[in-house]
């Protein structure tokens, strides 16, 4: 197979290269357990172009926080499904039967239903518009969320996730609409099959940010978390920063263009991106700006009255 097919964070070196066999998908999977387990990409970057430089390499590591509480059994799987040469990489059938699969299955926790029902909702409430407001979303929800604040939102991905691939379709919301109300205790023997099905279309219509059909495990957790919790100041003050490349206070249009993964706008495009949040119109974003455009979007009472007004 010499075809460059899967995205970036997913994506096994050896397809980089052009030639490649079954054991990139053990790659991929290996990928998507690591970020399963602590909430972030083995292999992360500002963009497409660093996160694919990094896969290049291969080199990862446990070191973040939240891998204190995984176990070595998990650890040592994840090494060998990320094993950089093919042929010593771990196959899919030996995966499976590896100790940790096991030990998972033997604590597996059940989820309650206050936190089903809570993440559920919290999905429903979700409005996504703006492109620079997703971004900033995506991002604080994918890497700046410690393992306790994911912990059950893992739980609920998993169960959820019916064949595993890391990512939600349209039948697998489904069916987890219809378990949340099966635990409340609901008769969905008479249940609208229609209803549900244009429930779970609105939901993927305003989730799913790259639109394409799937809600991503990162896409989950940013949109399923407590917004209050997520769109704390020093969270937003962290997401600014990163955006903020130059560290000059303001976002600028090349900085823009490094977060929507493009090498440069046209000034069409620029301009209607710019307006979007530019509320004073002087051709950057501030934090003062960025954060009130969060907060309104989001529905939260930090957006003060003034700005709002500002905005119409």
């Amino acid at each position: 197979m010499k075809d460059k097919i899967g995205t970036a964070y997913y994506i096994a070196p050896e397809v980089l290269h052009g030639t490649y066999d079954e054991k990139c998908d053990v790659w991929s999977t290996g990928v998507i357990l690591y970020i399963l387990l602590s909430g972030c990409p083995p292999f992360n970057g500002a963009n497409e172009f660093d996160i694919l430089k990094k896969v290049e390499k291969g080199k990862f590591t446990f070191d973040l926080p939240q891998w204190k509480k995984v176990s070595e059994a998990a650890k040592d799987l994840i090494r060998k499904m990320l094993a950089y040469v093919p042929s010593m990489r771990i196959s899919a059938r030996d995966a499976l039967e590896h100790p940790w699969f096991k030990q998972a299955d033997a604590a597996a926790a059940a989820i309650d239903l206050p936190s089903l029902e809570s993440t559920i909702l919290n999905i429903r409430q979700f409005q996504g518009t703006q492109k620079l407001a997703a971004a900033a979303l995506l991002y604080m929800g994918s890497k700046l969320t410690t393992n306790e604040e994911t912990d059950e939102l893992n739980k609920i991905f998993q169960k959820m996730d019916k064949n595993g691939d890391g990512q939600l379709d349209k039948q697998e919301l489904m069916e987890g609409y219809v378990e949340l109300l099966k635990l409340k205790g609901e008769d969905v023997s008479a249940l609208d099959k229609s209803a549900v099905e244009y429930e779970v279309e609105q939901v993927l219509e305003a989730v799913d940010f790259d639109k394409n059909g799937f809600i991503e495990y990162s896409e989950f957790v940013t949109v399923a978390m407590d917004r209050k919790t997520l769109l704390s100041r020093q969270r937003l003050e962290r997401a600014f920063g990163m955006f903020d490349s130059d560290g000059s206070g303001k976002i600028s249009s090349s900085e823009l263009a490094t977060i929507f993964g493009v090498s440069e706008l046209d000034s069409e495009a620029w301009r209607r991106v710019l307006a979007e949040v530019d509320r004073n119109n002087d051709g950057e974003v501030d934090f003062e700006e960025f954060q009130q455009m969060l907060l309104r979007l989001c529905g939260e009472p930090g957006a003060s009255s003034s700005t709002a007004a500002a905005a119409d």
